[in-house]
């Protein structure tokens, strides 16, 4: 992905690398969406799933 499609995600390449970073055993996924969540101000309480 491009840098611009990272943002148009709410996130960056950092924030993949850090995503990465996490034990073969955990879901990188709930890691960025944590990270893209927190930088939309948004908290679990206020997201609707």
């Amino acid at each position: 992905m491009t840098d611009a499609e990272l943002a148009d995600i709410g996130i960056t390449r950092a924030d993949l690398d850090a995503a990465t970073e996490v034990s073969l055993s955990d879901d990188p996924t709930a890691r960025l969406m944590a990270i893209a969540d927190a930088r939309a101000g948004l908290t679990v309480s206020a997201k609707s799933v």
